[in-house]
């Protein structure tokens, strides 16, 4: 074995450190005693909204720390001037007052003994969090449609679920009867239509979703630009449903053929 020693400059060091710095995928951020920002990498400003610029000399509590967690940020940093290293799971704010869910890791910087500065990092956890939301809306409508006493009641705790995800005061459920060939709509709650009657398909959005089932997102663009070059549109807009099909060994629809 070959023991290979190379013996960093305190400017090796810092050069090191700095494209370490910046090539972090979380964000990162160094403050003074006071909190505030001395440095901090891209993913940062990229992460709350700002420029560098608008970051430097700023506290962080002023940035990235929405109103209802001012208490938490000073127990974080009462925690830090104890010598104590923090992580929890919180919510920082970007600069359009987005919200985002993330992982905060703060210790503090020793001089000679003394704290003289913080570090912070923070880990985007927002897909984390809606990936265990939709699960969890997903096992709570299973828990419902066996607790239901009827459809009415189970479309209506749907309905409740999915208004947690996402705003859904106008939400209908659509069934297509295959013998019948009608698109009925036994549950419906808008705020300015009543509910339709059974009808054939059309060429509504429900109904397009119906005939367009397609594999993956690939299959749909070749649906989507046969679609456009066929007729001449004004204004075009499209959305892609995907739904992850778990637990089974059999996937429930026909596919629409590719040529």
């Amino acid at each position: 074995m070959v023991e290979i020693q190379y013996e960093l400059t305190a400017d090796s060091r810092s050069r090191f450190f700095e494209q370490m710095f910046q090539a972090s995928p979380d964000g990162l951020s160094i403050a003074d005693g006071e909190h505030r920002v001395l440095w901090a990498n891209q993913t940062f400003a990229s992460m709350f909204g700002y420029s560098g610029e608008e970051i430097a000399g700023r506290p962080l509590e002023d940035l990235i720390v929405p109103s209802n967690r001012l208490s938490e940020s000073r127990w974080i940093a009462e925690s830090l001037v104890k010598g104590e290293r923090i992580t929890l799971e919180t919510r920082r704010c970007k600069k359009d007052g987005t919200l985002v869910d993330v992982t905060v890791s703060c210790a503090p910087l020793l001089l000679d003994g003394e704290v003289v500065g913080f570090y912070a990092g923070y880990h985007d956890i927002s897909d984390r969090r809606r990936v265990e939301a939709l699960s969890s809306a997903l096992y709570r409508v299973a828990e419902k449609s066996s607790s239901a006493r009827d459809l009415q009641q189970f479309f209506a705790a749907v309905h409740g679920i999915v208004d947690e995800l996402m705003p859904a005061r106008n939400f209908y459920i659509a069934i297509y009867d295959g013998a019948t060939e009608l698109l009925s709509f036994p549950y419906f709650v808008d705020e300015c239509d009543t509910p339709p009657p059974p009808k054939k398909l059309g060429k509504g959005l429900t109904d397009y979703l119906i005939r367009i089932v397609v594999p993956d997102i690939d299959a749909y663009d070749v649906v989507y630009k046969r679609l456009i070059s066929a007729v001449e549109f004004q204004d075009v807009s499209a959305s892609f449903a995907l739904e992850t099909i778990k637990y089974t060994t059999a996937l429930p629809l026909t596919y629409l053929k590719i040529e």
